[in-house]
Protein backbone atom coordinates (compact mmCIF):
# COMPACT_ATOMS: atom_id res chain seq x y z
CA UNK A 1 0.00 0.00 0.00
CA UNK A 2 1.47 3.65 -1.22
CA UNK A 3 0.11 5.29 1.92
CA UNK A 4 0.51 2.45 4.82
CA UNK A 5 1.73 0.06 6.01
CA UNK A 6 -0.35 -3.25 5.37
CA UNK A 7 0.73 -6.84 6.49
CA UNK A 8 -1.59 -10.05 6.61
CA UNK A 9 -1.43 -13.09 8.82
CA UNK A 10 -2.82 -15.96 8.36
CA UNK A 11 -2.63 -15.69 4.48
CA UNK A 12 -2.51 -20.01 4.78
CA UNK A 13 -6.03 -19.78 5.63
CA UNK A 14 -7.47 -18.34 2.63
CA UNK A 15 -8.63 -21.56 0.57
CA UNK A 16 -7.68 -20.35 -3.34
CA UNK A 17 -9.94 -23.47 -5.00
CA UNK A 18 -13.30 -22.91 -3.71
CA UNK A 19 -16.17 -20.22 -3.00
CA UNK A 20 -15.42 -18.57 0.54
CA UNK A 21 -17.02 -15.33 1.86
CA UNK A 22 -14.76 -13.33 3.93
CA UNK A 23 -16.20 -11.45 7.06
CA UNK A 24 -14.71 -8.28 8.42
CA UNK A 25 -14.49 -6.20 11.42
CA UNK A 26 -15.45 -2.13 10.12
CA UNK A 27 -13.49 0.66 11.79
CA UNK A 28 -12.83 3.01 8.48
CA UNK A 29 -13.24 3.73 4.86
CA UNK A 30 -9.70 2.21 4.80
CA UNK A 31 -10.81 -1.53 5.47
CA UNK A 32 -12.42 -2.53 2.12
CA UNK A 33 -8.67 -1.15 0.28
CA UNK A 34 -6.34 -2.82 3.01
CA UNK A 35 -7.88 -5.92 2.40
CA UNK A 36 -8.83 -6.32 -1.20
CA UNK A 37 -5.05 -4.93 -1.41
CA UNK A 38 -3.92 -8.21 0.42
CA UNK A 39 -5.84 -11.20 -0.52
CA UNK A 40 -4.65 -13.05 -3.44
CA UNK A 41 -5.30 -12.11 -7.13
CA UNK A 42 -6.60 -14.81 -7.75
CA UNK A 43 -9.08 -15.45 -5.20
CA UNK A 44 -9.68 -11.42 -5.44
CA UNK A 45 -11.04 -11.97 -9.09
CA UNK A 46 -13.72 -14.13 -8.19
CA UNK A 47 -15.05 -11.61 -5.34
CA UNK A 48 -17.82 -9.61 -5.49
CA UNK A 49 -18.05 -7.27 -2.14
CA UNK A 50 -21.21 -5.68 -0.42
CA UNK A 51 -20.42 -1.99 0.34
CA UNK A 52 -22.31 0.92 2.04
CA UNK A 53 -24.45 3.21 -0.13
CA UNK A 54 -20.86 5.96 0.28
CA UNK A 55 -19.18 3.93 -1.78
CA UNK A 56 -22.05 4.54 -4.33
CA UNK A 57 -22.77 8.15 -3.04
CA UNK A 58 -21.61 9.82 -6.59
CA UNK A 59 -20.37 9.01 -9.87
CA UNK A 60 -17.03 8.96 -9.39
CA UNK A 61 -17.28 6.45 -6.66
CA UNK A 62 -19.56 4.19 -8.20
CA UNK A 63 -17.32 3.60 -11.01
CA UNK A 64 -14.68 2.15 -8.61
CA UNK A 65 -16.85 0.38 -6.58
CA UNK A 66 -18.30 -1.42 -10.11
CA UNK A 67 -14.51 -1.76 -10.94
CA UNK A 68 -14.00 -3.67 -7.62
CA UNK A 69 -17.30 -5.62 -8.28
CA UNK A 70 -18.92 -4.08 -5.13
CA UNK A 71 -22.72 -3.66 -4.81
CA UNK A 72 -24.79 -1.15 -2.62
CA UNK A 73 -25.50 -2.23 0.97
CA UNK A 74 -27.70 -0.63 2.99
CA UNK A 75 -28.86 -2.30 6.04
CA UNK A 76 -31.51 0.69 6.94
CA UNK A 77 -33.13 2.24 4.31
CA UNK A 78 -32.91 -0.97 1.75
CA UNK A 79 -31.79 -4.01 3.37
CA UNK A 80 -33.59 -6.56 0.47
CA UNK A 81 -31.68 -4.98 -2.24
CA UNK A 82 -28.63 -5.68 -0.64
CA UNK A 83 -29.52 -9.76 0.53
CA UNK A 84 -30.46 -10.38 -2.65
CA UNK A 85 -27.04 -9.25 -4.13
CA UNK A 86 -25.17 -11.53 -1.60
CA UNK A 87 -27.67 -14.40 -1.94
CA UNK A 88 -27.49 -14.07 -6.16
CA UNK A 89 -23.46 -13.90 -5.68
CA UNK A 90 -23.53 -16.86 -3.37
CA UNK A 91 -26.11 -18.82 -5.73
CA UNK A 92 -23.81 -18.44 -8.90
CA UNK A 93 -21.00 -19.98 -6.75
CA UNK A 94 -18.99 -16.81 -6.62
CA UNK A 95 -16.89 -15.81 -3.33
CA UNK A 96 -18.26 -12.54 -1.13
CA UNK A 97 -16.48 -9.92 1.07
CA UNK A 98 -19.50 -9.17 3.51
CA UNK A 99 -18.87 -6.50 6.42
CA UNK A 100 -21.06 -7.69 9.49
CA UNK A 101 -21.57 -4.80 10.84
CA UNK A 102 -23.43 -3.17 8.60
CA UNK A 103 -21.73 0.04 9.22
CA UNK A 104 -17.92 1.10 10.38
CA UNK A 105 -17.91 1.32 14.40
CA UNK A 106 -18.26 4.64 15.87
CA UNK A 107 -16.16 3.58 19.20
CA UNK A 108 -13.43 1.17 17.35
CA UNK A 109 -14.80 -1.72 19.44
CA UNK A 110 -16.42 -4.70 17.44
CA UNK A 111 -19.90 -4.23 17.21
CA UNK A 112 -23.25 -5.79 16.81
CA UNK A 113 -23.22 -8.34 13.53
CA UNK A 114 -26.39 -7.61 11.68
CA UNK A 115 -28.68 -11.05 10.75
CA UNK A 116 -28.32 -10.27 6.86
CA UNK A 117 -25.18 -12.55 6.61
CA UNK A 118 -26.50 -15.02 9.13
CA UNK A 119 -29.93 -15.10 6.75
CA UNK A 120 -27.65 -15.25 3.66
CA UNK A 121 -25.63 -17.94 4.91
CA UNK A 122 -28.21 -20.01 6.62
CA UNK A 123 -29.92 -20.20 2.76
CA UNK A 124 -26.77 -20.67 1.09
CA UNK A 125 -24.12 -22.72 3.29
CA UNK A 126 -20.34 -21.63 2.67
CA UNK A 127 -17.44 -22.07 3.59
CA UNK A 128 -16.49 -18.80 5.82
CA UNK A 129 -12.87 -16.87 6.62
CA UNK A 130 -13.24 -14.41 9.60
CA UNK A 131 -11.13 -11.10 9.28
CA UNK A 132 -10.17 -8.73 11.76
CA UNK A 133 -8.56 -5.63 10.41
CA UNK A 134 -6.59 -4.07 13.27
CA UNK A 135 -4.54 -0.21 12.65
CA UNK A 136 -7.16 1.56 10.11
CA UNK A 137 -8.83 3.49 12.44
CA UNK A 138 -5.47 5.29 13.40
CA UNK A 139 -4.55 5.71 9.56
CA UNK A 140 -7.43 7.64 8.69
CA UNK A 141 -9.85 8.20 11.44
CA UNK A 142 -13.64 8.92 11.62
CA UNK A 143 -14.53 12.26 9.94
CA UNK A 144 -10.61 12.52 8.54
CA UNK A 145 -10.17 12.84 4.68
CA UNK A 146 -6.32 12.33 5.43
CA UNK A 147 -4.29 8.98 5.41
CA UNK A 148 -1.42 8.71 7.95
CA UNK A 149 1.48 6.51 7.49
CA UNK A 150 0.56 3.82 10.22
CA UNK A 151 0.86 0.16 10.31
CA UNK A 152 -2.30 -2.02 9.06
CA UNK A 153 -2.38 -5.90 9.98
CA UNK A 154 -5.30 -7.86 8.20
CA UNK A 155 -5.58 -11.09 10.34
CA UNK A 156 -7.06 -13.86 8.42
CA UNK A 157 -8.77 -16.49 11.05
CA UNK A 158 -9.15 -20.12 10.00
CA UNK A 159 -11.95 -21.00 7.59
CA UNK A 160 -14.71 -22.94 8.94
CA UNK A 161 -18.14 -23.83 7.46
CA UNK A 162 -21.72 -22.24 7.96
CA UNK A 163 -22.86 -25.17 8.95
CA UNK A 164 -20.42 -25.40 12.01
CA UNK A 165 -20.59 -22.13 12.39
CA UNK A 166 -24.69 -22.90 13.14
CA UNK A 167 -23.80 -25.90 15.68
CA UNK A 168 -21.36 -23.14 17.85
CA UNK A 169 -23.51 -20.32 18.07
CA UNK A 170 -26.50 -19.06 20.58
CA UNK A 171 -29.86 -18.47 19.44
CA UNK A 172 -33.00 -20.21 18.70
CA UNK A 173 -32.71 -19.13 14.58
CA UNK A 174 -29.98 -20.57 12.65
CA UNK A 175 -29.42 -17.09 11.39
CA UNK A 176 -29.16 -15.82 15.08
CA UNK A 177 -26.31 -18.92 15.33
CA UNK A 178 -24.29 -18.43 13.08
CA UNK A 179 -24.09 -14.84 13.62
CA UNK A 180 -23.29 -15.51 17.32
CA UNK A 181 -20.31 -18.16 16.17
CA UNK A 182 -18.95 -15.44 13.86
CA UNK A 183 -18.74 -12.59 16.03
CA UNK A 184 -17.14 -14.60 18.42
CA UNK A 185 -14.99 -15.84 15.49
CA UNK A 186 -13.88 -11.88 13.88
CA UNK A 187 -13.04 -10.52 17.33
CA UNK A 188 -10.47 -13.83 18.53
CA UNK A 189 -7.85 -11.99 16.29
CA UNK A 190 -8.47 -8.50 17.98
CA UNK A 191 -7.34 -10.35 20.95
CA UNK A 192 -4.14 -10.64 19.53
CA UNK A 193 -3.64 -7.55 18.24
CA UNK A 194 -3.91 -6.15 21.61
CA UNK A 195 -7.19 -4.13 20.92
CA UNK A 196 -9.67 -4.88 23.66
CA UNK A 197 -13.03 -5.81 22.61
Amino acid sequence: MVWFRAAAEGTGNIPTDRQVVFTPNHVSFLDPLALTALIPYNVLRRQFAGLKDPAFANGFNAFFARLAFAFPVDPVRRPGIGLAYGSEVLRRNRSLIWFPEGARSRTGRLGAFLPGLGMILAKHPCLVVPVYIAGTRTAMPPGSLLIRPKKVVVYFGEPISSKKLQREGKGEEPLERITDALKQRVAEPGKLAGEER
